[in-house]
Parts: structure tokens; C-alpha cells; sequence
């Protein structure tokens, strides 16, 4: 339920991947067909997600849906990463879900999920001072860190605002 209501489908969603595909299809030929009014369609790639979220954006994610692995995160965020590049240099890093990390997909899709609900608030309260986005001209979907968005035209500038502005907070960029 927590990430049905993230407009998550990366992470529990059985078939999320196929279905992501059928809904993004459906509401391009509803468009199409003008059964819907005119919308652009914005594909949004979150550029190294899984490296760039700040620790404590995945704490607090954690601790807000999903308690059972807080201990390990916790335990996991004590000390900084090293992480070795293909030249040999070492970094230590104190940001990301880890590379190889088992709950790497989960706890990135909870933070991004946290920080898009904050969008979507702010994008209704823009655009209709009621602070949700129900019939309000956008409806974005995600598979991990790839999002699905249709926007009505006269509001592409400000959701877009509002998207890159929830990224930033998260500690992403797309």
C-alpha cells in the first residue's frame, strides 16, 4: 500500500514493470484519440539516484514505512563507503543506498515516494490552492527512478519547477 500510494511501481508491485508500460500507453491513445484533453508527456531518469540521495533523506523514509530495517541502515550509515573507481582512486562517501545494497531499491524508492508526495502538494497548491493534485492537470508515475508524467500544457512550467525542486531536495538531479 505504501508504494501504490508513492505511485510506485518498481518496488511490490508484481508485473509493475508490464503494467507501467499499459498505463503509459493507454493514456498516450486517449490523448491521441482526444478522449482526454492535450497533455505533454514527460519521461523524467534520475541521474545516479541510487549514489546521490543523502543518508539521512533514507533514514528518515526508513524510519516513516519501513522500521524493520532500520537497525541495518542505521548500522550501515555509521561510516562512510569507500567506493573504488575504475582508476584505482578511493572516495568515501556518505550519501546513496550502496551499491549492492539489499534494500538499495527500496530505500530509494521511499525517499524519492516522500519527496514527490511533498511535489504533488505543492504543484495542487499552485495551481488551485487546494494542496492536491486530483483533476488538477498531472499525474506523474515511477518504476525506481524513472518516472511517467502527463502534464496539461499550461502547466508544464510549474510542475516541472515543483519536480526538479523535490529531486533537489532528495539530493538527486534529472
Amino acid at each position: 500500500p505504501v508504494f501504490k500510494s508513492m505511485n510506485q511501481w518498481g518496488v511490490e508491485m508484481p508485473g509493475g514493470a508490464e503494467a507501467l508500460i499499459h498505463w503509459r500507453a493507454t493514456v498516450e491513445k486517449l490523448a491521441l484519440d482526444g478522449d482526454i484533453p492535450p497533455c505533454i508527456a514527460f519521461d523524467l531518469d534520475l541521474a545516479n539516484m541510487f549514489c546521490s540521495i543523502e543518508w539521512p533523506e533514507i533514514r528518515r523514509a526508513a524510519r516513516k514505512h519501513f522500521m524493520d530495517a532500520v537497525p541495518w541502515i542505521e548500522w550501515s550509515h555509521k561510516l562512510p563507503e569507500v567506493v573504488v573507481l575504475p582508476s584505482k582512486e578511493e572516495y568515501l562517501v556518505n550519501r546513496g543506498a550502496g551499491q549492492g545494497d539489499v534494500y538499495g531499491s527500496t530505500t530509494s524508492a521511499l525517499s524519492l515516494g516522500e519527496r514527490m508526495h511533498q511535489h504533488r502538494v505543492r504543484f495542487g497548491e499552485a495551481v488551485s490552492g487546494l494542496g492536491h493534485v486530483v483533476d488538477e492537470g498531472a499525474i506523474d508515475q515511477w518504476y525506481i527512478d524513472d518516472g511517467q508524467a502527463f502534464v496539461k500544457p499550461e502547466f508544464a512550467d510549474t510542475w516541472l519547477l515543483s519536480v526538479d525542486q523535490a529531486i533537489s531536495d532528495l539530493g538527486g538531479s534529472r
